[in-house]
Protein backbone atom coordinates (compact mmCIF):
# COMPACT_ATOMS: atom_id res chain seq x y z
CA UNK A 1 0.00 0.00 0.00
CA UNK A 2 1.45 3.32 -0.99
CA UNK A 3 1.40 6.09 1.46
CA UNK A 4 -1.14 8.06 -0.04
CA UNK A 5 -3.68 5.31 0.02
CA UNK A 6 -2.72 4.18 3.71
CA UNK A 7 -4.62 7.61 5.18
CA UNK A 8 -7.14 7.49 2.60
CA UNK A 9 -8.42 3.85 4.09
CA UNK A 10 -7.12 4.58 7.94
CA UNK A 11 -9.68 7.40 7.28
CA UNK A 12 -12.27 4.79 5.61
CA UNK A 13 -11.72 2.52 8.35
CA UNK A 14 -12.77 5.21 10.90
CA UNK A 15 -15.64 6.11 8.93
CA UNK A 16 -17.06 2.37 9.15
CA UNK A 17 -16.50 1.80 12.77
CA UNK A 18 -18.06 5.19 13.58
CA UNK A 19 -21.57 4.28 11.46
CA UNK A 20 -20.95 1.14 12.68
CA UNK A 21 -20.53 2.49 16.48
CA UNK A 22 -23.45 4.80 15.66
CA UNK A 23 -25.61 1.69 14.49
CA UNK A 24 -24.97 -0.10 17.37
CA UNK A 25 -25.90 2.73 20.22
CA UNK A 26 -28.64 3.31 18.39
CA UNK A 27 -29.99 -0.28 18.76
CA UNK A 28 -28.44 -0.14 22.39
CA UNK A 29 -30.64 2.61 22.88
CA UNK A 30 -33.51 1.21 21.28
CA UNK A 31 -32.97 -1.48 23.35
CA UNK A 32 -32.84 -0.15 26.35
CA UNK A 33 -36.59 1.91 25.44
CA UNK A 34 -38.12 -1.12 25.06
CA UNK A 35 -36.65 -2.90 27.34
CA UNK A 36 -38.37 0.01 29.33
CA UNK A 37 -41.31 0.22 27.99
CA UNK A 38 -41.80 -3.56 28.45
CA UNK A 39 -41.29 -3.12 31.91
CA UNK A 40 -43.83 -0.63 32.29
CA UNK A 41 -46.39 -2.81 30.59
CA UNK A 42 -45.36 -5.62 32.38
CA UNK A 43 -45.41 -3.73 35.89
CA UNK A 44 -49.10 -2.47 34.99
CA UNK A 45 -50.11 -6.02 34.02
CA UNK A 46 -49.25 -7.11 37.34
CA UNK A 47 -50.79 -4.18 39.51
CA UNK A 48 -53.94 -5.21 37.25
CA UNK A 49 -53.60 -8.53 38.18
CA UNK A 50 -52.99 -7.66 42.19
CA UNK A 51 -56.14 -5.77 41.73
CA UNK A 52 -54.18 -2.67 42.75
CA UNK A 53 -56.52 -0.59 41.01
CA UNK A 54 -55.23 2.96 41.50
CA UNK A 55 -51.61 1.85 40.64
CA UNK A 56 -52.20 -0.40 38.08
CA UNK A 57 -54.49 2.77 36.29
CA UNK A 58 -51.28 4.48 36.48
CA UNK A 59 -49.33 2.04 35.25
CA UNK A 60 -51.64 1.71 32.40
CA UNK A 61 -52.10 5.48 32.02
CA UNK A 62 -47.77 5.75 31.29
CA UNK A 63 -48.34 3.27 29.06
CA UNK A 64 -50.75 4.93 27.00
CA UNK A 65 -48.60 8.24 27.28
CA UNK A 66 -45.96 6.59 24.76
CA UNK A 67 -48.01 4.55 22.22
CA UNK A 68 -50.70 5.74 19.67
CA UNK A 69 -54.16 3.93 18.40
CA UNK A 70 -52.50 3.98 14.85
CA UNK A 71 -49.27 2.39 15.09
CA UNK A 72 -50.26 -0.33 18.18
CA UNK A 73 -54.03 -0.62 17.58
CA UNK A 74 -54.44 -4.06 20.14
CA UNK A 75 -52.24 -2.45 22.43
CA UNK A 76 -54.00 0.72 22.74
CA UNK A 77 -57.34 -1.59 23.11
CA UNK A 78 -56.20 -3.77 25.64
CA UNK A 79 -54.97 -1.02 27.57
CA UNK A 80 -57.72 1.18 27.64
CA UNK A 81 -59.88 -1.94 28.08
CA UNK A 82 -57.73 -2.45 31.29
CA UNK A 83 -58.01 1.68 32.29
CA UNK A 84 -61.87 0.79 32.21
CA UNK A 85 -61.72 -2.15 34.42
CA UNK A 86 -59.38 -0.32 36.82
CA UNK A 87 -62.09 2.48 37.36
CA UNK A 88 -64.94 -0.23 37.46
CA UNK A 89 -63.05 -1.49 40.39
CA UNK A 90 -62.22 1.81 41.84
CA UNK A 91 -66.28 2.75 41.81
CA UNK A 92 -66.60 -0.47 44.16
CA UNK A 93 -64.63 1.86 47.03
CA UNK A 94 -65.09 5.73 46.35
CA UNK A 95 -66.77 8.17 43.83
CA UNK A 96 -68.80 5.60 42.13
CA UNK A 97 -71.10 7.81 39.45
CA UNK A 98 -67.61 9.22 38.53
CA UNK A 99 -65.38 6.25 38.45
CA UNK A 100 -68.16 4.01 36.59
CA UNK A 101 -68.51 7.15 33.85
CA UNK A 102 -64.68 7.21 33.04
CA UNK A 103 -64.99 3.34 33.10
CA UNK A 104 -67.55 3.77 30.28
CA UNK A 105 -65.25 6.53 28.39
CA UNK A 106 -62.21 3.91 28.56
CA UNK A 107 -64.13 1.12 26.97
CA UNK A 108 -65.47 3.00 24.56
CA UNK A 109 -62.20 4.32 23.34
CA UNK A 110 -61.02 0.64 23.32
CA UNK A 111 -63.86 0.23 21.44
CA UNK A 112 -62.76 2.60 18.81
CA UNK A 113 -59.96 0.63 17.64
CA UNK A 114 -62.44 -1.91 16.19
CA UNK A 115 -63.73 1.06 13.71
CA UNK A 116 -61.06 2.97 12.94
CA UNK A 117 -62.47 6.05 15.65
CA UNK A 118 -65.83 5.31 16.66
CA UNK A 119 -67.25 2.76 18.70
CA UNK A 120 -67.35 -0.26 17.02
CA UNK A 121 -70.62 -2.24 16.72
CA UNK A 122 -69.07 -4.93 14.70
CA UNK A 123 -65.35 -6.07 15.06
CA UNK A 124 -62.78 -5.46 12.50
CA UNK A 125 -61.58 -8.39 10.99
CA UNK A 126 -57.90 -8.56 11.82
CA UNK A 127 -58.98 -7.27 15.53
CA UNK A 128 -59.43 -10.37 18.23
CA UNK A 129 -63.39 -10.81 18.40
CA UNK A 130 -62.97 -12.02 22.40
CA UNK A 131 -61.69 -8.87 22.97
CA UNK A 132 -63.84 -7.10 21.54
CA UNK A 133 -66.28 -9.07 22.84
CA UNK A 134 -65.77 -8.54 26.49
CA UNK A 135 -65.48 -5.41 26.28
CA UNK A 136 -68.99 -5.02 25.25
CA UNK A 137 -69.47 -6.94 28.19
CA UNK A 138 -67.85 -5.13 30.92
CA UNK A 139 -69.47 -1.33 29.04
CA UNK A 140 -72.92 -3.50 29.89
CA UNK A 141 -72.31 -3.95 33.92
CA UNK A 142 -70.63 -0.70 33.75
CA UNK A 143 -74.00 0.95 32.98
CA UNK A 144 -76.17 -1.64 34.82
CA UNK A 145 -73.90 -0.70 38.03
CA UNK A 146 -74.81 3.25 37.03
CA UNK A 147 -77.94 2.91 36.25
CA UNK A 148 -78.49 2.53 40.49
CA UNK A 149 -77.40 5.78 40.65
CA UNK A 150 -79.12 7.75 37.59
CA UNK A 151 -81.05 7.74 34.86
CA UNK A 152 -82.20 3.77 35.89
CA UNK A 153 -84.36 3.30 32.69
CA UNK A 154 -81.65 4.90 30.20
CA UNK A 155 -78.71 3.16 31.44
CA UNK A 156 -80.22 -0.31 31.88
CA UNK A 157 -81.78 0.16 28.37
CA UNK A 158 -77.57 0.59 27.20
CA UNK A 159 -76.51 -2.21 29.16
CA UNK A 160 -79.09 -4.54 27.53
CA UNK A 161 -77.80 -3.17 24.03
CA UNK A 162 -74.15 -3.64 25.04
CA UNK A 163 -75.32 -7.45 26.08
CA UNK A 164 -76.71 -7.94 23.39
CA UNK A 165 -73.28 -6.63 20.85
CA UNK A 166 -71.84 -9.54 22.99
CA UNK A 167 -73.96 -11.98 22.06
CA UNK A 168 -72.99 -11.83 18.02
CA UNK A 169 -69.87 -12.62 18.80
CA UNK A 170 -71.24 -15.82 21.16
CA UNK A 171 -73.55 -18.67 21.07
CA UNK A 172 -74.60 -21.30 22.37
CA UNK A 173 -71.74 -23.76 19.84
CA UNK A 174 -69.09 -21.59 19.99
CA UNK A 175 -68.57 -20.70 23.39
CA UNK A 176 -71.48 -22.00 25.50
CA UNK A 177 -70.40 -20.71 28.57
CA UNK A 178 -69.51 -17.05 27.93
CA UNK A 179 -73.18 -17.28 25.69
CA UNK A 180 -74.74 -18.73 29.38
CA UNK A 181 -73.28 -16.00 31.40
CA UNK A 182 -74.27 -13.10 29.06
CA UNK A 183 -77.42 -14.25 28.82
CA UNK A 184 -78.16 -14.78 33.08
CA UNK A 185 -77.17 -11.23 32.83
CA UNK A 186 -79.40 -10.05 29.93
CA UNK A 187 -82.26 -11.87 31.46
CA UNK A 188 -81.69 -10.14 34.98
CA UNK A 189 -81.48 -6.53 32.97
CA UNK A 190 -84.96 -7.17 31.35
CA UNK A 191 -86.22 -7.84 34.72
CA UNK A 192 -85.09 -5.09 36.45
CA UNK A 193 -86.03 -3.08 33.04
CA UNK A 194 -89.75 -4.49 33.28
CA UNK A 195 -91.20 -2.19 35.92
CA UNK A 196 -90.44 0.71 33.97
CA UNK A 197 -91.22 0.55 30.60
CA UNK A 198 -93.40 -2.40 28.74
CA UNK A 199 -93.40 -4.80 31.58
CA UNK A 200 -94.84 -7.67 29.88
CA UNK A 201 -92.85 -8.07 27.11
CA UNK A 202 -89.52 -7.39 28.94
CA UNK A 203 -90.89 -10.16 31.52
CA UNK A 204 -91.08 -12.44 28.63
CA UNK A 205 -87.82 -10.99 27.11
CA UNK A 206 -85.93 -11.67 30.96
CA UNK A 207 -87.69 -15.60 31.22
CA UNK A 208 -86.10 -16.29 27.60
CA UNK A 209 -82.73 -15.26 28.22
CA UNK A 210 -82.76 -17.14 31.93
CA UNK A 211 -83.74 -20.08 30.27
CA UNK A 212 -80.84 -19.56 27.37
CA UNK A 213 -78.45 -20.00 30.25
CA UNK A 214 -79.74 -22.78 31.89
CA UNK A 215 -79.89 -25.01 28.69
CA UNK A 216 -76.34 -23.20 28.02
CA UNK A 217 -75.25 -25.75 30.72
CA UNK A 218 -73.09 -22.87 31.74
CA UNK A 219 -73.90 -23.46 35.44
CA UNK A 220 -74.33 -27.37 35.24
CA UNK A 221 -71.60 -27.50 37.69
CA UNK A 222 -72.06 -24.71 39.79
CA UNK A 223 -75.55 -25.69 41.73
CA UNK A 224 -75.98 -22.77 43.58
CA UNK A 225 -75.77 -20.96 40.23
CA UNK A 226 -78.05 -22.89 38.79
CA UNK A 227 -80.43 -22.57 41.06
CA UNK A 228 -80.56 -18.92 41.70
CA UNK A 229 -80.78 -18.92 38.03
CA UNK A 230 -84.00 -21.65 38.25
CA UNK A 231 -85.47 -19.65 41.25
CA UNK A 232 -85.31 -16.40 38.97
CA UNK A 233 -87.28 -17.49 36.11
CA UNK A 234 -89.67 -19.27 38.60
CA UNK A 235 -90.27 -15.20 40.26
CA UNK A 236 -89.99 -14.02 36.46
CA UNK A 237 -92.70 -16.26 35.23
CA UNK A 238 -94.91 -15.83 38.80
CA UNK A 239 -95.09 -11.65 37.92
CA UNK A 240 -95.60 -12.70 34.60
CA UNK A 241 -98.70 -14.73 35.38
CA UNK A 242 -100.43 -11.59 36.62
CA UNK A 243 -100.38 -9.95 33.18
CA UNK A 244 -101.23 -13.37 30.66
CA UNK A 245 -101.19 -17.48 30.46
CA UNK A 246 -101.55 -17.35 34.03
CA UNK A 247 -102.38 -21.24 34.67
CA UNK A 248 -99.68 -21.73 31.77
CA UNK A 249 -97.32 -19.23 33.69
CA UNK A 250 -97.37 -20.64 36.86
CA UNK A 251 -97.39 -24.26 35.99
CA UNK A 252 -93.46 -23.12 34.65
CA UNK A 253 -92.96 -20.80 37.77
CA UNK A 254 -93.53 -23.91 40.08
CA UNK A 255 -91.81 -26.33 38.07
CA UNK A 256 -88.34 -23.66 37.92
CA UNK A 257 -88.63 -23.04 41.14
CA UNK A 258 -88.73 -26.72 42.32
CA UNK A 259 -86.00 -27.17 39.98
CA UNK A 260 -84.09 -24.91 41.93
CA UNK A 261 -84.57 -26.40 45.48
CA UNK A 262 -83.67 -29.57 44.41
CA UNK A 263 -80.29 -27.92 43.60
CA UNK A 264 -80.02 -26.27 47.19
CA UNK A 265 -78.90 -28.20 50.05
CA UNK A 266 -81.03 -27.12 52.98
CA UNK A 267 -77.99 -27.40 55.28
CA UNK A 268 -75.71 -25.82 53.68
CA UNK A 269 -77.91 -22.73 52.52
CA UNK A 270 -80.77 -23.18 54.56
CA UNK A 271 -81.83 -19.33 54.05
CA UNK A 272 -81.84 -19.94 50.14
CA UNK A 273 -83.97 -22.74 50.81
CA UNK A 274 -87.02 -21.21 53.03
CA UNK A 275 -86.89 -18.11 50.50
CA UNK A 276 -87.56 -20.85 47.91
CA UNK A 277 -89.91 -23.28 49.46
CA UNK A 278 -91.75 -19.85 50.65
CA UNK A 279 -92.03 -18.94 47.04
CA UNK A 280 -93.45 -21.95 45.93
CA UNK A 281 -95.90 -21.97 48.38
CA UNK A 282 -96.83 -18.77 47.34
CA UNK A 283 -96.90 -20.21 43.59
CA UNK A 284 -99.28 -23.11 44.17
CA UNK A 285 -101.57 -20.34 46.18
CA UNK A 286 -102.15 -18.21 43.15
CA UNK A 287 -102.28 -21.41 40.83
CA UNK A 288 -104.99 -23.65 42.73
CA UNK A 289 -106.95 -20.38 41.83
CA UNK A 290 -107.11 -20.92 37.91
CA UNK A 291 -106.15 -25.02 38.18
CA UNK A 292 -108.52 -27.65 38.18
CA UNK A 293 -107.13 -29.95 40.91
CA UNK A 294 -107.71 -26.87 43.43
CA UNK A 295 -107.15 -28.99 46.71
CA UNK A 296 -104.45 -30.94 45.72
CA UNK A 297 -102.14 -27.31 44.25
CA UNK A 298 -103.06 -26.27 47.60
CA UNK A 299 -102.08 -28.73 49.74
CA UNK A 300 -98.62 -28.76 47.62
CA UNK A 301 -98.87 -24.75 49.10
CA UNK A 302 -98.80 -25.82 52.65
CA UNK A 303 -96.24 -28.79 52.02
CA UNK A 304 -93.93 -26.17 51.25
CA UNK A 305 -94.63 -23.32 54.03
CA UNK A 306 -94.16 -26.70 55.98
CA UNK A 307 -90.46 -26.89 54.46
CA UNK A 308 -89.59 -23.72 54.90
CA UNK A 309 -90.73 -23.42 58.50
CA UNK A 310 -88.19 -25.92 59.00
CA UNK A 311 -85.71 -23.00 58.83
CA UNK A 312 -88.10 -19.66 59.27
CA UNK A 313 -87.95 -21.26 63.46
CA UNK A 314 -89.75 -18.65 65.99
CA UNK A 315 -86.58 -17.86 67.44
CA UNK A 316 -84.20 -17.81 64.78
CA UNK A 317 -86.67 -16.08 62.40
CA UNK A 318 -89.69 -14.52 64.20
CA UNK A 319 -90.86 -12.20 61.84
CA UNK A 320 -90.43 -14.23 58.75
CA UNK A 321 -92.03 -17.24 60.61
CA UNK A 322 -95.06 -15.22 61.40
CA UNK A 323 -95.28 -13.85 57.64
CA UNK A 324 -95.43 -17.70 56.98
CA UNK A 325 -97.79 -19.51 59.56
CA UNK A 326 -100.42 -16.13 57.95
CA UNK A 327 -100.05 -17.36 54.59
CA UNK A 328 -99.93 -20.56 55.73
CA UNK A 329 -103.44 -19.72 57.70
CA UNK A 330 -104.99 -18.25 54.28
CA UNK A 331 -104.10 -22.08 52.66
CA UNK A 332 -105.94 -23.68 55.13
CA UNK A 333 -108.77 -21.60 54.67
CA UNK A 334 -108.80 -21.94 50.70
CA UNK A 335 -108.37 -25.70 51.56
CA UNK A 336 -111.62 -25.38 53.22
CA UNK A 337 -113.37 -23.57 51.05
CA UNK A 338 -112.90 -25.77 48.47
CA UNK A 339 -114.64 -28.60 50.05
CA UNK A 340 -111.71 -29.90 52.44
CA UNK A 341 -112.43 -31.40 55.87
CA UNK A 342 -113.25 -28.99 59.15
CA UNK A 343 -109.39 -30.53 60.01
CA UNK A 344 -108.10 -27.47 57.49
CA UNK A 345 -109.79 -24.69 59.39
CA UNK A 346 -108.89 -25.93 62.94
CA UNK A 347 -105.62 -25.59 61.51
CA UNK A 348 -106.30 -22.39 59.74
CA UNK A 349 -107.22 -21.17 63.50
CA UNK A 350 -103.78 -22.80 65.04
CA UNK A 351 -101.63 -21.30 62.12
CA UNK A 352 -103.21 -17.73 63.12
CA UNK A 353 -102.55 -17.92 66.67
CA UNK A 354 -98.78 -18.96 65.85
CA UNK A 355 -98.47 -15.45 63.91
CA UNK A 356 -100.13 -13.85 66.82
CA UNK A 357 -97.53 -14.70 69.14
CA UNK A 358 -95.36 -13.08 67.13
CA UNK A 359 -97.40 -10.14 66.00
CA UNK A 360 -98.71 -8.48 69.49
CA UNK A 361 -99.91 -5.13 68.92
CA UNK A 362 -97.64 -3.02 70.54
CA UNK A 363 -94.98 -4.39 68.37
CA UNK A 364 -96.72 -4.80 65.07
CA UNK A 365 -100.11 -3.10 65.29
CA UNK A 366 -100.94 -3.58 60.88
CA UNK A 367 -99.90 -6.83 61.55
CA UNK A 368 -101.66 -7.85 64.23
CA UNK A 369 -104.58 -6.28 62.82
CA UNK A 370 -104.78 -8.74 59.86
CA UNK A 371 -103.62 -11.44 61.30
CA UNK A 372 -106.63 -10.75 64.10
CA UNK A 373 -108.84 -9.91 60.26
CA UNK A 374 -107.84 -13.36 59.45
CA UNK A 375 -108.80 -15.32 62.73
CA UNK A 376 -112.01 -13.89 62.47
CA UNK A 377 -112.91 -15.25 59.30
CA UNK A 378 -111.24 -18.89 59.68
CA UNK A 379 -113.78 -19.03 63.11
CA UNK A 380 -116.57 -17.77 60.72
CA UNK A 381 -115.71 -20.91 58.41
CA UNK A 382 -115.21 -23.07 61.62
CA UNK A 383 -118.68 -22.12 62.84
CA UNK A 384 -120.20 -24.13 59.84
CA UNK A 385 -118.51 -27.02 60.51
CA UNK A 386 -118.88 -27.10 64.20
CA UNK A 387 -119.63 -25.14 67.64
CA UNK A 388 -121.72 -21.84 65.90
CA UNK A 389 -122.36 -20.01 68.48
CA UNK A 390 -119.03 -20.40 69.98
CA UNK A 391 -117.20 -19.44 66.95
CA UNK A 392 -119.11 -17.29 65.49
CA UNK A 393 -118.55 -15.00 68.75
CA UNK A 394 -114.44 -15.82 68.96
CA UNK A 395 -114.96 -14.08 65.37
CA UNK A 396 -116.48 -11.56 66.25
CA UNK A 397 -113.98 -10.43 69.11
CA UNK A 398 -111.00 -11.05 66.55
CA UNK A 399 -112.96 -8.53 64.41
CA UNK A 400 -113.37 -5.87 67.28
CA UNK A 401 -109.12 -6.78 67.83
CA UNK A 402 -108.57 -5.42 64.16
CA UNK A 403 -111.21 -2.30 64.69
CA UNK A 404 -109.11 -1.16 67.75
CA UNK A 405 -106.21 -0.96 65.31
CA UNK A 406 -107.95 0.19 61.73
CA UNK A 407 -108.88 3.96 61.58
CA UNK A 408 -112.42 4.55 59.24
CA UNK A 409 -110.19 6.13 56.50
CA UNK A 410 -108.76 3.05 55.87
CA UNK A 411 -109.71 -0.33 53.21
CA UNK A 412 -108.90 -2.55 55.61
CA UNK A 413 -111.43 -1.08 58.25
CA UNK A 414 -114.35 -1.38 55.65
CA UNK A 415 -113.04 -5.39 54.99
CA UNK A 416 -113.16 -6.01 58.38
CA UNK A 417 -116.27 -3.98 59.79
CA UNK A 418 -118.06 -6.13 56.47
CA UNK A 419 -116.70 -9.52 58.22
CA UNK A 420 -117.86 -8.44 61.33
CA UNK A 421 -121.41 -8.13 59.96
CA UNK A 422 -121.40 -11.30 58.20
CA UNK A 423 -120.40 -12.56 61.82
CA UNK A 424 -123.49 -11.37 63.55
CA UNK A 425 -125.44 -11.76 60.58
CA UNK A 426 -124.94 -15.68 60.91
CA UNK A 427 -125.21 -15.05 65.03
CA UNK A 428 -128.58 -14.12 64.34
CA UNK A 429 -129.53 -17.19 63.07
CA UNK A 430 -128.79 -18.99 66.18
CA UNK A 431 -129.20 -16.42 69.45
CA UNK A 432 -130.18 -13.46 69.47
CA UNK A 433 -131.50 -12.35 66.92
CA UNK A 434 -132.71 -8.71 66.71
CA UNK A 435 -129.90 -7.48 68.62
CA UNK A 436 -127.48 -9.15 65.86
CA UNK A 437 -129.01 -8.37 62.70
CA UNK A 438 -128.90 -4.79 64.23
CA UNK A 439 -125.46 -5.34 65.35
CA UNK A 440 -124.75 -6.41 61.46
CA UNK A 441 -126.60 -3.36 60.33
CA UNK A 442 -124.23 -1.21 62.06
CA UNK A 443 -121.16 -3.31 60.52
CA UNK A 444 -121.94 -2.56 57.17
CA UNK A 445 -123.37 0.34 57.15
CA UNK A 446 -119.83 1.97 58.68
CA UNK A 447 -118.18 -0.17 55.96
CA UNK A 448 -119.94 1.35 53.36
CA UNK A 449 -119.24 4.62 55.03
CA UNK A 450 -116.00 4.35 52.65
CA UNK A 451 -116.49 5.23 49.09
CA UNK A 452 -115.48 2.04 47.33
CA UNK A 453 -117.55 2.08 44.89
CA UNK A 454 -115.53 2.44 41.92
CA UNK A 455 -112.36 1.14 43.79
CA UNK A 456 -114.09 -2.35 44.70
CA UNK A 457 -117.07 -2.44 42.86
CA UNK A 458 -117.43 -6.56 44.25
CA UNK A 459 -116.82 -6.14 47.85
CA UNK A 460 -118.99 -2.80 47.68
CA UNK A 461 -121.80 -4.57 45.64
CA UNK A 462 -121.98 -7.56 48.92
CA UNK A 463 -121.30 -5.88 51.32
CA UNK A 464 -124.81 -3.80 49.86
CA UNK A 465 -126.44 -7.40 49.35
CA UNK A 466 -125.53 -8.43 53.02
CA UNK A 467 -126.95 -4.83 54.41
CA UNK A 468 -130.18 -6.06 52.25
CA UNK A 469 -130.36 -9.19 53.92
CA UNK A 470 -129.81 -8.23 57.29
CA UNK A 471 -132.69 -5.13 56.99
CA UNK A 472 -134.95 -6.90 55.59
CA UNK A 473 -134.93 -9.83 58.25
CA UNK A 474 -134.73 -7.11 60.67
CA UNK A 475 -137.95 -5.24 59.02
CA UNK A 476 -139.97 -8.23 60.16
CA UNK A 477 -138.83 -7.61 63.97
CA UNK A 478 -139.15 -4.00 64.16
CA UNK A 479 -139.68 -0.25 62.24
CA UNK A 480 -140.78 -2.46 59.42
CA UNK A 481 -141.24 0.17 56.89
CA UNK A 482 -137.61 2.27 57.69
CA UNK A 483 -136.26 -1.11 57.28
CA UNK A 484 -137.66 -2.45 53.96
CA UNK A 485 -136.85 0.95 52.28
CA UNK A 486 -133.40 0.43 53.15
CA UNK A 487 -133.05 -3.13 52.22
CA UNK A 488 -134.62 -2.37 49.09
CA UNK A 489 -132.11 0.77 48.89
CA UNK A 490 -128.85 -1.41 49.44
CA UNK A 491 -130.34 -4.50 46.94
CA UNK A 492 -130.88 -1.52 44.11
CA UNK A 493 -127.01 -0.27 44.92
CA UNK A 494 -126.00 -3.99 44.43
CA UNK A 495 -127.66 -4.20 41.09
CA UNK A 496 -126.01 -1.63 39.56
CA UNK A 497 -122.85 -3.94 40.26
CA UNK A 498 -124.55 -7.34 39.64
CA UNK A 499 -125.48 -6.96 36.18
CA UNK A 500 -127.46 -9.14 34.02
CA UNK A 501 -124.93 -9.30 31.34
CA UNK A 502 -121.98 -9.97 34.26
CA UNK A 503 -123.84 -11.99 36.62
CA UNK A 504 -127.20 -13.29 35.83
CA UNK A 505 -127.97 -15.34 38.45
CA UNK A 506 -126.98 -12.84 41.61
CA UNK A 507 -128.62 -10.65 39.66
CA UNK A 508 -131.98 -12.58 38.72
CA UNK A 509 -131.48 -13.35 42.72
CA UNK A 510 -131.32 -9.43 43.73
CA UNK A 511 -134.20 -9.11 41.71
CA UNK A 512 -136.70 -11.25 43.42
CA UNK A 513 -135.25 -10.19 46.67
CA UNK A 514 -136.14 -6.19 45.58
CA UNK A 515 -139.54 -7.08 44.11
CA UNK A 516 -140.91 -9.13 47.14
CA UNK A 517 -139.66 -5.87 49.05
CA UNK A 518 -141.20 -3.23 46.82
CA UNK A 519 -144.67 -5.61 46.83
CA UNK A 520 -144.42 -5.19 50.74
CA UNK A 521 -143.92 -1.45 50.79
CA UNK A 522 -146.99 -1.27 48.50
CA UNK A 523 -148.98 -3.30 50.48
CA UNK A 524 -148.11 -1.24 53.51
CA UNK A 525 -148.35 2.14 51.81
CA UNK A 526 -152.23 0.77 50.58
Amino acid sequence: MDRISQPLFVIAALVVFAAAAAIIYVYLKRKEKKEAFDEIVENAGRLFEERSSSKALQGHQNVLEQINKKSNPLLYAQVNHRIGISYRRLAEEADNEKNLILAIDSYEEALSVYAGGTVATVPNEEMPSDEYAMIWFDIGNALWALSELRDEQVNIQKAINAYEHVLKIYNMENNPVKYGTVQNSLGLAYWELSPLSNKEENLSKAAAAYEEAIRSGTFDKYPRACAEINHNIGLVLWELSALRDKKESLTKAAAFTEASIRLIDMDKDPVQYAIAQDHLAGIYDDLSEVTDNKAETLIKAVAAYEEALKVRTPVEYPIEYAVLKNCMGNTFGALTDSGGSEVYMMKAVAAFKDALKIYTPEDFPKDYAMTMNNLGNAYTLLSEKQETEGNLKLAVYAFKEALKIYSPEELEYLHTQSNMGNAFLALSEVCDKEEHLMKAVRSYEKALKIETANQLPFKYAQTQYNLGIACHALSNMQNKKENLNKAAYAFEKAMGVYTPEDNHMKYAEIKNRLDSILQNLTTIGQ
